[in-house]
């Protein structure tokens, strides 16, 4: 889960007493909720806690032998790297030097890859065949300079601390078994509909495809209007809570209108109500039962969140 309001890392709290409406039924789940779940809690950007850093090149090995696989991967380099040096915009200048970022990534995958670091030494030395561009390497190399700039000026990218690896982050402990779905709460800070952010580009392709790889997926917003049209596009499965926002109503009723329903309660509705709709299945109005960890008004703060990634 990216929890960026500090709302979820209460995941493994039990409630300290049963709320309103509370039954054996929710008991009974919540018992072996704790004793089943695994909470464990990234401190990315901070030294203490659990640190996590985001590498921004991928393995290449493993899609050496499938063409599209590659240019998958390599096209997804490039748009993690282009802001980055300055090559993500419309000018010549910055189609030509995405143009060499581009060739010195599939240079450097087809040799034999390597880290972050071995990157950056091939742009400081781009070999004569990478390109037919002129002054390639010159260009190469001040791409070299801004990504180093880069990781100094942003702990996050290709920093230190454990890398953000999949194997490893959605791994269970011993004893436990893994059923993986990725969260993301406030979602409209990553795919937004504008601007374009670090993250679109490879989250996008995450929703067109995860269901390919059995991975699940969730957006949460409470902006609808932020959030990029390709997720409620890819979406199967949709929930429509109470919103406030007029503007934000009229947006949340046209996708339930897409779907051959009307959400036209959406500003009235209750505590755990929601209107959800799916492939196949037409809107009905459900009731939520309540949240079996506790959650109070008042998220941790950030040294809780470091405490608690700590112990």
């Amino acid at each position: 889960m990216l929890d960026s309001n500090n709302d979820l890392a209460r995941l493994d709290d039990p409630r300290p007493s049963p709320p309103p409406g509370w039954s054996d039924e929710d008991a009974g789940k919540a018992a072996r909720y704790f004793a089943e779940t695994e909470v464990v809690i990234w401190t990315p950007g901070r030294s203490r806690g659990r640190p996590l850093t985001f590498q921004p090149l991928p393995d290449f090995a493993p899609v050496l032998d499938d063409r599209d696989e590659l240019d998958s991967a390599l096209g997804l380099a490039v748009e993690a790297l282009a802001p980055r040096a300055n090559v993500d915009g419309a000018s010549a200048k910055a189609r030509k030097g995405k143009a060499i970022l581009r060739q010195a990534l599939g240079y450097f995958a087809r040799s034999g890859g390597g880290d972050f670091a071995a990157f950056l030494g091939l742009l400081a030395a781009l070999p004569l065949e990478v390109s037919q561009i002129d002054r390639a390497d010159q260009i190469a190399a001040e791409l070299g300079q801004l990504l180093t700039a880069a990781t100094i000026n942003d702990p996050l990218f290709a920093g230190r601390g454990v890398p953000a690896n999949p194997e490893q982050l959605l791994s269970p402990s011993m004893g436990k078994r893994a059923r993986v779905l990725y969260v993301m709460d406030e979602a409209q800070a990553l795919v937004p509909a504008t601007p374009k952010t670090e993250a679109l580009a490879s989250t996008l392709t995450l929703a067109s495809q995860a269901r390919k790889y059995g991975l699940g997926l969730v957006f949460a917003t409470q902006t609808p209007r932020g959030l990029h049209n390709h997720i409620a596009g890819n979406a199967t499965t949709q929930f429509i809570g109470r919103i406030n926002s007029p503007t934000q109503i009229e947006v949340v009723k046209g996708l339930a209108r897409a779907r051959g329903g009307h959400a036209d309660r959406v500003g009235r509705l209750e505590t755990g109500q929601f209107y959800a709709a799916s492939d196949g299945i037409p809107e009905v109005l459900i009731r939520a039962r309540q949240c079996l960890s506790h959650h109070p008004a008042d998220p941790l703060t950030e040294q809780e969140i470091i405490e608690r990634a700590s112990g």
